[in-house]
């Protein structure tokens, strides 16, 4: 049997294109935010069917570019084109707005707590990284401002272990950021033709592990990064490549070569196309997400306004 990707359910609601969605840690809600101004929070019904358990409103005035679960589930991030990151926490069966951080000069892309949940990365079109510390009472103070950047920050994530913050950029580079008496600085930066992309990095991701980060840009590839720890902190390798495609679900399996190649014998990692879902979304699809706890479960959000779940039916030899 060939493997196939099948759509379970469609979840109707936004107004708007749907930019961003992010799994709670528990896999037991989902959020998704949208054009519309607002966040809607999904839950799974007795039944197996989600339904929008509740809309976060009233505080956004724009668009509402990204959100992010704090480890524990209990908090929720959402940046937005008002230039201003919202600060949720969940009651029960409500929300409620508890924070909002204030400080970068135009839209805010994305936001994303460390694996601690005491700290949050922010960035921006105005081309800076920003941190912030939880402090009690939901209060949160600026710890660092970073200028390394010289176009839009497109978004933030963090190493695994928390000791390492990634951004990709508008202006064709990956940054390394790692704290050093308090400050955090740059180091490594990934760009330029033959090392980096070629034009904007869109996204960025690592394995649960930490072992690898994945990048995908606007020069149509998407790439695999080794992470690799040495006396001067972390360092990124280029592994692998390959096409990637607008409008279509793809689905690659990854395999990691341990006998040799790729250097100091650090074996590689090459991914193959499993399958494809023409049309997955009849416009621009904006986000893919896998959930933390069933492997086969996808979430995929479109311009459409629609997000849909999915079961990915792997191969059988």
């Amino acid at each position: 049997m060939s493997s196939k990707l099948i759509e379970l359910q469609q979840l109707q609601g936004h107004d708007d294109r749907v930019w961003h969605l992010a799994w709670s840690p528990n896999g037991e809600a989902l959020a998704s935010c949208s054009g519309d101004r607002t966040v809607r929070i999904w839950t799974r019904n007795s039944a197996g069917s989600w339904r929008c358990a509740a809309i976060l409103e009233g505080t956004h005035t724009r668009t509402v570019r990204s959100c992010s679960w704090s480890p524990n589930g209990q908090l929720l991030a959402t940046a937005s084109f008002d230039r201003t990151v919202a600060i949720w926490e969940s009651q029960g069966d409500s929300w409620e707005h508890v924070a909002v951080l204030e400080g970068h000069e135009n839209e805010v892309k994305a936001a994303a707590w460390n694996p601690n949940g005491n700290l949050i990365a922010t960035c921006g079109r105005d081309k800076t990284v920003w941190v912030w510390e939880a402090a009690p009472g939901h209060e949160y103070e600026v710890v660092d401002v970073k200028h390394g950047h010289s176009q839009d920050v497109k978004t933030v994530v963090w190493h695994p272990s928390g000791e390492v913050l990634v951004s990709c950029s508008y202006d064709d580079s990956i940054k390394l950021w790692m704290e050093n008496d308090d400050e955090w600085i740059c180091v490594q930066t990934i760009n330029g033709p033959g090392v980096g992309h070629t034009s904007t990095v869109w996204d960025v991701a690592f394995n649960p592990s930490g072992d690898y980060l994945a990048s995908c840009s606007d020069d149509t590839t998407l790439k695999i990064w080794n992470c690799t720890r040495g006396s001067g902190g972390h360092e990124m390798q280029s592994c692998c490549y390959s096409s990637r495609q607008q409008q279509q679900g793809l689905l690659y399996k990854t395999e990691e070569d341990t006998a040799g190649g790729g250097g100091g014998g650090g074996g590689s990692v090459s991914c193959h196309l499993q399958c494809r879902k023409e049309q997955a979304h009849p416009c621009d699809v904006n986000c893919v997400r896998w959930h933390p706890k069933e492997a086969n479960l996808i979430a995929s959000a479109g311009d459409d306004g629609c997000i849909k779940i999915w079961k990915f039916d792997a191969a059988t030899s």
